[in-house]
């Protein structure tokens, strides 16, 4: 079992629906969570970024509550960047043992080009990742 876990959030609905799931994995061991948002600045004007760098603490600090009352120690960690390749750098450097990330629903179209994030972090990381997908299909077999 891991001892410190990184779960990407995006802050939509569909990624905080690994929340329950990180409760359970994460609290058999009182593993850490580091949670983990990137804030992708490349099209925003400067004056914007504080902001927008403000509302990912915000959220997450809000998610840090939750897990906090469950009993699971939590870090909150914001990068500027690229979503994908910010997860990656930032669980090698904390030392995390898994990533878990949901998937977006971006347009299928976008992520044949491009993939999508998760799709990204799977072929960047050398740190086993578990996507929304496994996720699912743990919860439900369970």
């Amino acid at each position: 079992m891991p001892k410190k876990i990184l779960l990407a959030l995006d802050g939509s609905e569909n990624a905080e629906r690994a929340l329950p799931w990180v409760k359970r994995y994460a609290g058999s061991q009182k593993a850490q969570v580091v949670l983990f948002r990137a804030v992708d600045t490349e099209h925003l004007k400067r004056l914007f970024i504080p902001g927008k760098l403000r509302e990912a603490s915000d959220y997450l600090l809000r998610i840090e509550k939750d897990l906090d009352y469950a009993g699971l120690p939590t870090k909150m960690v914001v990068h500027e960047g690229k979503p994908a390749r910010a997860i990656v750098r930032t669980a090698v450097e904390e030392g995390c043992e898994l990533i878990l990330l949901a998937t977006r629903g971006g347009s299928k179209v976008k992520r044949w080009i491009m993939g999508g994030v998760t799709e990204q972090v799977l072929r960047m990381s050398p740190i086993p990742v578990l996507s929304q997908a496994e996720v699912n299909a743990r919860v439900e077999a369970s």
